[in-house]
């Protein structure tokens, strides 16, 4: 047992008031997440819902053809896997970062939304913002460079991990946009050359997050503002500050 405090939690989990994380504080495991862990495959039900909170999920839509692309991305600010019980998924969830989430079983999570009018209201938030997110990033693969992609998304991951450095292939990030690898050397290279980021030894570190802002198309910008529009604004009741968890090492 380790008592978490939640200045470092996600900012969904933020939301929930004393008496909402009293009901759901032995149900809640803290665990570990590593990278290219699949949280759940297409047409398979999410045993769990996970809270990321310095690590980041991709949702991806795989293809006939084995490629696939990714169609949204959830870290500190979201959750993966809310959906109805026995309601399968078009998609798979996969560690684009790892780090650490809270993770809680779905039928019983699902459970206790359908009986608590706010927590069910917060969540057509949530999925509000992950439906914008899924479109733009839908435009994003289907009208802008592939160097514009990766600039929007080293933003996305800037934005909800403070952190600079990502320690990530070349290969994953071809997966994750959905583009060939030799797009996204091409684009790393460029973004390079101009002193914008740097990719040594497998870590890529941001370097000029304004430039990068003026590269990047508007996609992150709309996802952002989505977010901030529904999800940031505080409950007007005092919220939990912190208890205990169970913490897990997940493998």
């Amino acid at each position: 047992m380790q008592n978490i405090i939640f200045s470092k939690r996600n900012s969904l989990l933020n939301k929930f008031t004393i008496e909402e994380y009293a009901a759901l504080s032995g149900q809640l495991e803290l665990i570990s997440l590593g990278l290219g862990e699949v949280l759940y495959e297409v047409a398979e039900e999410a045993p769990f819902i996970h809270f990321p909170i310095d690590s980041m999920v991709s949702l991806l839509h795989p293809m006939k053809n084995g490629k696939s692309a990714e169609i949204a991305v959830i870290g500190c600010d979201g959750a993966i896997g809310i959906a109805r019980n026995h309601q399968a998924t078009l998609n798979c969830a996969v560690v684009a970062r790892e780090g650490n989430a809270y993770r809680i079983r779905k039928n019983y999570f699902m459970e206790e939304i359908e009986r608590n009018e706010r927590l069910f209201d917060l969540f057509i938030k949530h999925t509000q913002v992950l439906l914008t997110q899924i479109a733009q990033i839908t435009v994003c693969h289907s009208f802008h460079t592939t160097d514009q992609q990766l600039c929007c998304w080293l933003l996305s991951n800037v934005r909800r991990i403070s952190d600079k450095e990502m320690p990530i292939s070349r290969s994953l990030i071809a997966y994750l946009l959905g583009v060939p690898l030799e797009a996204v050397t091409q684009g790393i290279d460029n973004l390079g050359k101009s002193h914008l980021i740097s990719y040594q030894s497998g870590v890529l570190t941001l370097l000029n997050q304004q430039a990068i802002e003026k590269r990047s198309c508007e996609c992150h910008f709309v996802i952002k503002h989505e977010i901030e529009r529904l999800l940031k604004t505080p409950p007007s009741h005092k919220e939990a500050t912190s208890f205990d968890i169970h913490h897990h090492h997940h493998s």
